[in-house]
């Protein structure tokens, strides 16, 4: 992956792709995360196969490691 050179070594820069519509029938949902010094904001996106959002929502969390943010997204997004 690039690194842009301003930027600390340890920090990657992801390459885009394009975003792929789910199957018939399925809801794909997108999840962005945006990290504070002290807390963490994240999004959900839900999507149909035609691309239409269905809903979205966000949440606010104080830090804490990838695998129960990620949890704690999907729990705001489907409760």
């Amino acid at each position: 992956m690039p690194k842009r050179p301003f930027w600390p070594p340890q920090v990657d820069v992801a390459e885009s792709t394009c975003w792929l519509p789910p199957p018939q029938g399925w809801v794909k949902l997108n999840i962005d995360v945006a990290l504070g010094l002290e807390d963490v904001v994240t999004s959900v996106v839900a999507r149909n196969c035609s691309s239409q959002t269905l809903w979205c929502c966000s949440a606010r969390f104080k830090l804490t490691d990838a695998e129960t943010l990620e949890f704690l997204t999907l729990q705001e997004a489907l409760v």
